[in-house]
């Protein structure tokens, strides 16, 4: 019943060729736009998911979902053993500042990203591995589901950090969640 599957770090602590082997068979997209690999011929950087929603006239209306997922570049590190030389992470950030107009050109109405990062502060000393706050200053960005951290958005977990609303799940306007 999933619309898109967007790998985290810990999705490939056994090697991408166990993940393949997991995954591969499944009837939605598998999603990791900042890694490159030939191990996972199911992974894809993106998905544009065609929906009807129902409008404030209360007619169905056609829309088109982009879904995009990235991971932190350490994921490289952290599971260097797991790894073919092949395989390639590039920046998150970067990434999606590229990936996003394609989307767009392509017809995506909406953009979400399924980011495995938590949230930081832009001088915090993890912020490369959490770095959701960066994510919601791109452009064309609709809503962020976050995670790695094992923390809550909405809620106090991120009460304080510039950017954040913790209150109503907002990064600089950006509605996101984090499911803890």
């Amino acid at each position: 019943g999933y619309d898109a599957i967007g790998l985290g770090n810990h999705d490939i602590d056994y090697g991408l060729h166990i993940t393949q082997r997991l995954l591969g068979g499944l009837n939605c997209p598998v999603l990791c736009a900042n890694l490159e690999t030939e191990t996972m011929p199911c992974l894809r950087p993106y998905a544009l998911l065609q929906r009807d929603i129902r409008g404030d006239d209360g007619q169905m209306h056609p829309i088109c979902v982009g879904v995009t997922s990235v991971l932190p570049e350490e994921t490289r590190i952290w599971n260097f053993a797991r790894m073919a030389q092949a395989d390639r992470f590039s920046d998150p950030v970067a990434r999606l500042a590229a990936l996003i107009p394609q989307m767009k050109a392509e017809g995506a109405d909406l953009i979400v990203v399924l980011a495995h990062t938590g949230i930081a502060e832009d001088t915090a000393t993890d912020r490369h591995e959490n770095f959701a706050l960066a994510i919601a200053r791109l452009p064309d960005v609709t809503a962020i589901v976050c995670g790695h951290t094992h923390l809550a958005l909405p809620g106090p977990d991120h009460d304080g950090i510039a950017g954040v609303d913790a209150g109503t799940g907002h990064l600089h306007g950006v509605p996101a969640v984090m499911p803890g």
